[in-house]
């Protein structure tokens, strides 16, 4: 399990974001993580600087013909929703910015305004909490009226809190009784906020897959397997876990309908397939095994394995032994899960294919015969040195995707000369090929599309590299 990031080990927490009065920004987040549920992350802005809001909202996207994605999942998509959207913007405003002079309102409603225009085509709601010394006492209903007209702002989301609430001279239990009592009102606001974001986001989601059948007929199953996983990770965001255990099969289910390619299979396209439903199927059991649903458990760990681990007819001998460390590390995950997990003797006893000690004897035996395969592959070579520098190989935008750093042309031609491959330049790309086994494509910045794929190896700790792909 510990080979998987700690973003998919863990499940996602909504994202706030605080504006304005820094000071606030720790005991506030404090109290949220300790009386709401599900708890939050936040990330606090000390002004509305327009910059670092597009980068924490994202910028609004033009609506573009359909067209086929380079891949099926984004990479950082995941992380992306973890960490840099958010779901809720909370502004704090001192009340002498609000009753002040007209220059102090009109810098305030400035960057309110900026605020409320980066954030709110995400359909991110704005909560303005106007921060006082004392207790909180009514504004003046002129000042109330022109914040709600300037921002399109409901009365409801609009708050009062006094300093008292992050007082360190006050003592805990004092303190707390403000806390509950002026932002516990705030924090089921976000609550119900944070809900109404990701719901919202999973039914654009929902009407974007409509469109697409409408337009096309049907909709494709990369793009169906991409949707069904973004619904499951919304589901989880707001913890509806039926929701996302039925939407993570939903896109195992999608990803057996996507095409690895004709009359060969593309390398590339049955990498991206594997390594998508690899996660899809690590966050499947991870919430059923959670929820002790473990008749599903052995139902899920069975389908994947029969699904994804027979290796496709015509790969090349490369793209073969990476299929079996990649089948693996699949035994080798379930092993680890189940005995973290709680499920009973009798249900192991019943299903002995699903017991931690069977499953890490396979994965043991597939990587002996992976090992045996990367000696095969590196005997073929004659044992001379890899015919490209791993260490410009980097992941690409897509999950099972990689790419090429860019390099200088006449020293790849030269390893790649030494290793007995023909480049011949032409004037929109690049191909290595090599007779048999090899045959690859690459774009003049050297970045590999989506139709070559490039294996690395392991054998006693010595990379062998080996590219493998289809004419384009």
């Amino acid at each position: 399990m510990n080979s998987f990031p700690a973003e998919l080990r863990t499940p996602p927490l909504p994202l706030i974001a605080f504006i304005g009065c820094p000071e606030l920004h720790k005991d506030v987040g404090t109290y949220f993580n300790q009386t709401l549920r599900p708890p939050f992350f936040s990330v606090g802005l000390a002004e509305p600087n327009e910059q670092l809001l597009v980068r924490l909202f994202g910028t609004k996207k033009q609506q573009e013909p359909f067209s086929t994605p380079d891949g099926i999942l984004k990479a950082d998509w995941f992380q992306k929703q973890r960490q840099r959207r958010a779901a809720v913007a909370v502004a704090f405003v001192p009340r002498s910015d609000v009753e002040g002079d007209p220059s102090s309102w009109m810098r305030m409603l400035s960057g309110l305004r900026t605020l409320r225009s980066t954030s709110s085509h995400k359909g991110v709601q704005l909560l303005l909490v106007v921060v006082q010394d004392r207790a909180p006492t009514e504004l003046p209903p002129d000042r109330v009226a022109g914040l709600c007209n300037n921002l399109s702002l409901d009365q409801r989301y609009l708050c009062l809190v006094s300093r008292r609430v992050v007082d360190a001279s006050l003592s805990p239990e004092e303190r707390r009784q403000y806390q509950d009592a002026e932002l516990g009102p705030l924090g089921q606001l976000v609550t119900d906020a944070a809900a109404a974001y990701y719901a919202a986001a999973a039914e654009r989601l929902r009407q974007k897959q409509l469109d697409l059948a409408a337009a096309l007929g049907s909709s494709p199953p990369e793009v169906n397997a991409a949707i069904a996983f973004k619904l499951a990770v919304l589901a989880e965001f707001r913890q509806d876990w039926l929701a996302a255990v039925s939407s993570y099969q939903a896109a195992a289910a999608a990803l057996q309908g996507v095409p690895l390619g004709r009359p060969t299979v593309s390398c590339q396209r049955h990498a991206e397939v594997t390594a998508v439903a690899e996660i899809v199927h690590f966050k499947a059991m991870m919430l059923l095994l959670h929820q002790q649903r473990y008749a599903e458990v052995v139902q899920q760990l069975r389908g994947h394995l029969a699904t994804f681990g027979p290796t496709p007819d015509g790969l090349p001998l490369a793209a073969v032994a990476a299929h079996h460390g990649w089948l693996a590390r699949q035994y080798q995950a379930a092993a680890e899960m189940v005995a973290m997990s709680r499920m009973d003797q009798a249900t192991l006893q019943a299903h002995k294919d699903v017991s931690p000690c069977y499953l890490l004897m396979s994965a043991a035996q597939i990587a002996v015969t992976r090992k045996a395969l990367a000696d095969q592959l590196h005997h073929l070579r004659g044992y001379g040195p890899p015919p490209l520098d791993v260490s410009s190989v980097r992941k690409g935008r897509y999950l099972g995707q990689v790419e090429f750093k860019k390099v200088d042309g006449t020293a790849v031609g030269h390893r790649c000369a030494a290793a007995g491959i023909q480049i011949q330049p032409t004037a929109a790309s690049m191909h290595v090929r090599e007779s048999g086994y090899l045959n690859g494509r690459l774009c003049p910045a050297y970045v590999i599309t989506t139709r070559a794929a490039y294996y690395l190896l392991s054998a006693h700790q010595a990379w062998s590299f080996a590219v493998v792909g289809e004419q384009s």
